[in-house]
């Protein structure tokens, strides 16, 4: 009598569905939120940029290059294929979002014309971020 060596579904094969199913499940929690868009808000005097997120995300903001670029980066966020950069407004020459080369952050670049710093306040759908003027903030400041 011959017997069946190929058994139904193996351990491995098991081991391998469990596998899929938890990197899916993780892979989704990675990410908090997503940048959706940003705008210029027209109804503001000063430069006021609205960032738009589906989701909660942490921020930092640092001054580089002596208060002449000036970065916000989201923590945990993934950035929208039909986000791009846009054209700046007064003493800001351009806005430049970007995924972090760890593809786990989201960073908005600020070029100016002069030093700056930038002012984060939440609003519904995501940040508000106030460009200007003035000596750079002397350190990193992260969200409270």
């Amino acid at each position: 009598m011959e017997t069946d060596t190929k058994p139904g579904i193996g351990a491995k094969t098991i081991a391998r569905v469990w596998l899929t199913c938890f990197l899916a499940l993780f892979a989704g929690t990675l990410a908090a939120a997503e940048l959706q868009s940003l705008a210029w808000d027209e109804a503001v005097a000063a430069p006021t940029l609205q960032v738009k997120l589906d989701g909660k995300a942490q921020f930092t903001t640092r001054a580089l290059e002596k208060g002449l670029r000036l970065r916000v980066t989201l923590a945990q966020t993934t950035l929208a294929k039909t986000v791009t950069a846009i054209n700046g407004r007064e003493k800001v020459k351009g806005v430049f979002p970007y995924l972090s080369d760890d593809g786990k952050a989201v960073h908005i670049d600020f070029l100016r014309l002069e030093p700056g710093r930038l002012g984060v306040e939440p609003a519904e759908t995501g940040y508000r971020i106030v460009a200007t003027a003035g000596p750079a903030a002397p350190a990193d400041k992260a969200a409270a």
